[in-house]
């Protein structure tokens, strides 16, 4: 027998007042696996591909209150495996122009996710730093590289040169302006532009790259000259061009103890902005280590509606739903074009079950408002901040008592 009562299943969403800037680091490695992009047949030149490597690093999530950081790249940036929190694995393409040599199609890296130690199946696997592509590397060839990341949630992309400085053509050496139409402007992607490039090749036969903190990659620097079969590796920086809202969801203990809160969907709209943008980004190269990121234009793509979602769960590869603990909260990550979005809504659908397994409530919704209300610094956060929002689950009683619960005399109505 079950009975009714009200409820308050979303009581408390807290806004932490914890803003942080966002910024990304990358090392490409491209290593024979064909490259899985549209462009493939019209980037592949004549000629053999070959193995080009990125190994990745990219810059944390950086607290407003100083944070420690990694001292031996850029201040704010740390290898790509441990950022946190990060885009699901979905949103990870990266897209790069191999300019001057081809600049009508992109070489598409694909990350290589998960690894195991020494195929040792008690070791965890961890997060790589590496992305890999088989292209058309020309020896000796001084290539200027520009990209984005995530090339898969763009409809194209387009680059030209910055062309002359102080009266001397330069071409893409003195910088390069790159357009990404139809991204969408909520998203679970972290949206990023590469902002430093350095060559590794090895000395002897069999080395192996070092870590990315021990390369001496810089920002502002895109050269690469091309090298022999087995000797292209490349690192990355890379920096976030969208603002970011980080949401940890967790329950009450006091109420699970009586239930478990398994979310099946968890989406964040807004009915402000266009859900298309496009994004046009000028790159201006230095040698004095500096952000080369001189502009940055958010423009609503034609045709544009005026309503934005995003699902930032499930995801491609996830599972069907996920349990909300209590210890240690469950991370969805949403990023925003910033000066397109500036009020959400926080939509999650939700099942409940008893402590025995049995399903008492189905296809809950509950949707809580973001807006400057709740965060007042939302109006005004840029590309690369980042604001934390706490998520408590913590209903005032229980909506519908299942027939265990009816032995239970923890259990108080209202």
């Amino acid at each position: 027998m079950k009975r009714m009562k009200d409820i308050g299943i979303m009581e408390a969403l807290k806004a932490m007042a914890t803003m942080r800037l966002m910024g990304l680091i990358g090392l490409i490695a491209v290593m024979g696996l064909t490259s899985c992009s549209s462009d493939e047949e019209n980037f592949q030149q004549k000629g053999t591909p070959q193995t080009l490597t990125l190994i990745t690093s990219s810059s944390s999530f950086v607290e407003v209150n100083p944070m420690a950081t990694t001292r031996a790249l850029p201040t704010g940036y740390k290898p790509y495996n441990e950022l946190y929190p990060t885009t699901v694995p979905e949103h990870t393409k990266i897209g790069v122009f191999m300019t001057p040599e081809r600049t009508d199609a992109m070489a598409d890296f694909v990350y290589m996710g998960y690894e195991d130690h020494d195929n040792d199946p008690s070791t965890p696997s961890v997060p790589t730093n590496k992305w890999m592509s088989s292209i058309v590397i020309t020896d000796q060839q001084q290539y200027y590289m520009y990209g984005f990341m995530p090339r898969e949630d763009a409809r194209n992309a387009e680059i030209t040169a910055l062309g002359n400085t102080s009266g001397e053509d330069r071409g893409f050496a003195a910088g390069a302006t790159l357009t990404i139409r139809g991204l969408n402007s909520v998203t679970g992607a972290d949206v990023c532009v590469i902002v430093g490039v350095k060559k590794w090749a090895p000395t002897n036969p069999g080395d192996t790259p070092p870590i990315i903190e021990n390369s001496g990659i810089q920002l502002g620097e895109f050269g690469y000259e091309g090298g022999p079969t087995g000797s292209n590796y490349v690192y990355l920086l890379i920096k976030h061009l969208f603002a970011g809202l980080h949401f940890k969801a967790h329950v009450d203990p006091t109420y699970d103890a009586l239930r478990t809160i398994r979310v099946k969907k968890f989406e964040l709209i807004s009915d402000v902005v266009s859900d298309a943008i496009d994004l046009t980004i000028e790159l201006t190269p230095n040698t004095a280590g500096t952000d080369p990121v001189t502009d940055i234009d958010y423009a609503p793509a034609a045709g544009a509606s005026t309503t934005a979602t995003a699902t930032l769960f499930p995801y491609e590869g996830s599972p069907a739903d996920v349990v909300i603990p209590v210890a240690s909260p469950k991370d969805f990550l949403a990023c925003y074009a910033p000066s397109i979005c500036n009020s959400f809504i926080l939509q999650t659908t939700f099942d409940v079950y008893d402590k025995n397994g049995n399903k008492t409530r189905e296809n809950c919704v509950v949707q809580n408002q973001i807006n400057n209300n709740l965060i007042p610094q939302i109006n005004t956060m840029t590309a690369g901040q980042i604001y934390t929002v706490d998520l408590l689950i913590k209903p005032t009683y229980l909506y519908v008592m299942s027939d265990p619960d009816l032995d239970n005399p923890t259990i108080i109505i209202n």
